[in-house]
């Protein structure tokens, strides 16, 4: 388990990170993040042609990769070309709506997670102090949990959503416990600001 240490931008100065799922909402604000503390970033996107503007707008700078992460091997063979030091995963399937497809739901977010983490143990950068993967979780995997809510709670998500994504969860783990691989999942709760789709709250409110 990597100690737990005051964060310090500098540390990513020239540091090989990957960013998976840069062009969504939480994506593209990770990736500014990261692309300012100097990092050699590597986006990855669905489609370069669209994000490519919106980096430009946010002032985002890194390699853009355009690549369908559901393709079988793609993702293993992103990590083996670039072998970066930190790997943020932030695709996810479930959040809109119209992503109702629970086979796809399975494919990005379970079966995605445990790839990359298994790749992320072939690759990872050994002198790099922090964490080797940042997975992205989510609050649905909690489900009808009640209480304080806390590490060690017993999960009962009820969605499609939730349930794939705390499998998710599960793989990063389990292949973190099994090797030699920092990683951490970041549970996300009510995430708002500049970006969200259109049809939540506060974009809804805005349009009002």
């Amino acid at each position: 388990m990597t100690d737990l240490r005051p964060y310090d931008p500098s540390m990513y100065v020239g540091v090989r990170a990957l960013i998976l799922g840069a062009g969504g909402f939480i994506g593209r604000w990770v990736a500014r993040a990261v692309a300012a503390a100097g990092a050699d970033a590597s986006l990855v996107v669905r489609s370069a042609e669209r994000a490519r503007p919106l980096f430009e707008a946010m002032k985002i700078s890194g390699t853009v990769l355009e690549a369908d992460l559901r393709e079988s091997g793609r993702a293993a063979d992103l990590l083996q070309q670039i072998r970066p030091a930190i790997i943020f995963n932030l695709v996810g399937y479930g959040v809109d709506p119209a992503e109702n497809d629970p086979e796809a739901a399975e494919r990005i977010n379970t079966d995605l997670a445990r790839t990359v983490a298994e790749a992320c143990v072939l690759t990872a950068d050994s002198p790099w102090p922090g964490q080797h993967l940042v997975h992205t979780g989510s609050a649905l995997e909690y489900g009808t949990a009640s209480g304080d809510l806390a590490e060690d709670t017993a999960c009962t998500p009820t969605t499609v959503y939730g349930q794939t994504k705390l499998a998710g969860t599960h793989a990063v783990a389990n292949v973190s416990g099994a090797g030699d691989l920092a990683a951490v999942t970041a549970r996300l709760f009510t995430v708002y600001g500049p970006g969200e789709h259109h049809g939540r709250l506060l974009p809804s409110l805005l349009d009002t």
